[in-house]
């Protein structure tokens, strides 16, 4: 799984939301654009908006990890464990990034 910039995943992504599964694959959440940017609403229906910068810090680490590595929810996410994020943009919508990115890839 490589990265994809912020300009081609508003290209892919619909204006209307689009059901994901997540990096788990145990739940779903939405993704949509609008007015060029890009929104995640969670199973609970919390809206969250993902920003360039955002996008550009998941995809960094995305290319960081090794490849084994890059579909895995942990290292995404905030916690104690050495391959979690401590520098993490936002606790709850970074790990729904790669998870967009898997699914555009799959889906191309």
């Amino acid at each position: 799984m490589n990265s994809i910039t912020y300009n081609e995943t508003i290209a892919a992504l619909s204006n209307d939301w689009i059901e994901i599964p997540t990096l788990g694959r145990r739940s779903s959440f939405s993704v949509k654009v609008e007015k060029n940017e890009i929104l995640i609403r969670n199973s609970s229906g919390k809206i969250f908006d993902i920003t360039k910068k955002h996008w550009e810090k998941v995809m960094n680490r995305v290319e960081e990890l090794p490849v084994e590595d890059r579909q895995k929810t942990s290292y995404y996410a905030e916690g104690k464990e050495k391959y979690n994020w401590e520098e993490i943009p936002h606790r709850i919508s970074s790990p729904y990034v790669p998870a967009i990115l898997r699914y555009l890839i799959t889906t191309q």
